[in-house]
């Protein structure tokens, strides 16, 4: 749900569970942290495999869509390319932060 903490939580949300990596490029027009943490709704996130992509997009005639990037099996995360990590490593401060911040 891109309306609950933005799109990179939407992003590593569905990237945990298999520990995917995804390279994605920020719209120049739009400010990075309203781009990728902004909570508007009306927006959603689809994965498509490559051989799916243009029966995708012809079914998507009409409506706006942006391609803003792609998975990879290395499990990294790549924004404007600049390394953010690995996905394991946020799959981490996901799961533990309340606890870590109590233990401190």
């Amino acid at each position: 749900d891109v309306a609950d903490g933005g799109l990179f939580i939407a992003l590593l949300e569905s990237a945990m569970p298999n520990g995917i990596g995804f390279t994605i490029q920020t719209n120049d027009a739009i400010r990075k942290d309203a781009y990728l943490f902004g909570e508007a709704q009306s927006r959603i996130i689809v994965s498509v495999a490559k051989e799916q992509q243009a029966a995708f997009e012809a079914h998507c005639a009409g409506i706006p869509f942006d391609k803003i990037g792609s998975t990879n099996a290395s499990g990294t995360i790549e924004i404007d390319a600049a390394s953010w990590g690995a996905v394991a490593e946020w799959k981490y401060q996901y799961d533990h932060v309340i606890e870590d911040q109590l233990a401190s």
